[in-house]
C-alpha cells in the first residue's frame, strides 16, 4: 500500500497466492467493502536535497516505490533541484511479474532525465532489460551513483542483497532508506 504525501488515498498492489489466507481474504472482498485500517508509519518519504534519487523494487514492493515516482512525476522537483537525476530499479522472476511496469514506465518518462532500469531472472524472447536479479543493473550503475540517495522496497532476500551491495560499495547508511516485507 502506498499513497502521494497530503491526499488521503491509498492504492494496494496485491498478489494473490490461492490457498493462502491472507492474500485470499483480500481477494475475496466485494468491491466497495469498507475496512478499517491503520496506514504505516514508514521512512519511504522523499527527502530534499541536491544528490541523485534512486528508487529500487522487488516484486510487489513496486508499491512504494511506485508512489515515491509519481510523486516525482505529478509534482515535478518542487523543492527539488532540476539537476537532480533520477534512476528507478525494478526486478522479478518473469516479465509478467514486473505488475504495474507499464504506469512505471510512463511515471519515469514524464521526469525529466530520468532512467528505468528492468531486471527479470527468467528473460521472454526480444527482452531488452537486464538479466539477473535487480542488483545486476543496480551495480552496473552503483560508481557513477554512490552519492545517491536510495529507497528500497521488496521481500527480504531483496532488500538485504541490495544493502550489502551498496554497503560493499561504501554508500554511507544513513542515504539508504527501505521497507522489507515478505
Amino acid at each position: 500500500m502506498a499513497g502521494l504525501p497530503g491526499t488521503t488515498e491509498v492504492s494496494f498492489i496485491a498478489k494473490h497466492y490461492p490457498g493462502r489466507p491472507g492474500s485470499g481474504r483480500l481477494f475475496d472482498l466485494a468491491q466497495g467493502t469498507c475496512l478499517a485500517l491503520e496506514l504505516p508509519y514508514g521512512d519511504m518519504w522523499l527527502r530534499d536535497g541536491e544528490r541523485p534519487v534512486v528508487l529500487i523494487a522487488g516484486g510487489t514492493g513496486i508499491s512504494a516505490i511506485l508512489a515515491l515516482a509519481r510523486q516525482l512525476a505529478r509534482h515535478g522537483a518542487r523543492g527539488l533541484p532540476a539537476q537532480r537525476a533520477v534512476h528507478v530499479f525494478y526486478g522479478a522472476r518473469t516479465r509478467d511479474e514486473l505488475v504495474c511496469w507499464d504506469e512505471l514506465e510512463r511515471d519515469v518518462a514524464s521526469i525529466a532525465g530520468a532512467r528505468l532500469h528492468g531486471a527479470v531472472v527468467e528473460p521472454p524472447p526480444g527482452w531488452s532489460g537486464g538479466v539477473g536479479h535487480v542488483t545486476a543493473p543496480l551495480a552496473e550503475q552503483l560508481p557513477a551513483l554512490a552519492e545517491a540517495e536510495f529507497y528500497l522496497a521488496g521481500p527480504p532476500v531483496m532488500t538485504d542483497a541490495v544493502r550489502a551491495l551498496l554497503r560493499d560499495n561504501d554508500v554511507q547508511l544513513d542515504r539508504v532508506r527501505y521497507d522489507s516485507f515478505g
